[in-house]
């Protein structure tokens, strides 16, 4: 079984491609649906990586809202929102 820090390294590395292939494809100015889904992806793939790092058990599911409460999980709700608003104009 992986430990803890390499699961932290893979979701890191997920993100990393996500957020390489939301890149491209504004770069390109196509596919911008898929460059906001690549950047969620890549958005919460970063925050289980912190959650994971830190030793917060979060539930498995789809939808940000729900992954925490506190005001720093508002905030990367907040800037995940405006990265997406920015890349699709």
């Amino acid at each position: 079984m992986k430990n803890r820090a390499d699961l932290v390294r893979r979701l890191i590395r997920k993100g990393e491609s996500d957020l390489v292939n939301a890149e491209m494809c504004v770069s390109k100015r196509q596919s911008l649906d898929a460059a906001c889904f690549h950047a969620q992806q890549g958005a919460e793939k970063y925050i289980k990586a912190y959650l994971t790092a830190k030793e917060v058990d979060y539930p498995f599911i789809h939808n940000l809202e729900r992954k925490g409460s506190n005001t720093a999980m508002r905030v990367l709700q907040s800037t995940i929102s405006w990265y997406i608003l920015y890349v699709t104009c």
